[in-house]
């Protein structure tokens, strides 16, 4: 859509602290943001290849460094 957007994102994290030692129906909070660079180059063709994938009427070929063809592999040899 021709919208600019940064690279950098940023977390905000709220934990509760452990202080003071009373409950007293309050929770204290303490903020931290950390910002991170972020690529996001490789969305748009992996969506493309994604819905290639699923558009196909074969199914994709099982490798080894893939931990979900491990599982359905292991889940196919205990049916069988």
């Amino acid at each position: 859509m021709g919208f600019k957007v940064s690279d950098t994102a940023y977390f905000v994290f709220a934990n509760a602290t452990k202080e003071p030692d009373r409950f007293d129906k309050r929770l204290e909070f303490e903020l931290s943001i950390i910002s991170h660079e972020g690529d996001d180059s490789w969305v748009e063709p992996t969506i493309y290849k994604i819905k290639e994938c699923l558009d196909s009427d074969e199914i994709p070929a099982v490798t080894p460094d893939c931990e979900y063809c491990g599982y359905s592999s292991s889940v196919n040899s205990v049916d069988s």
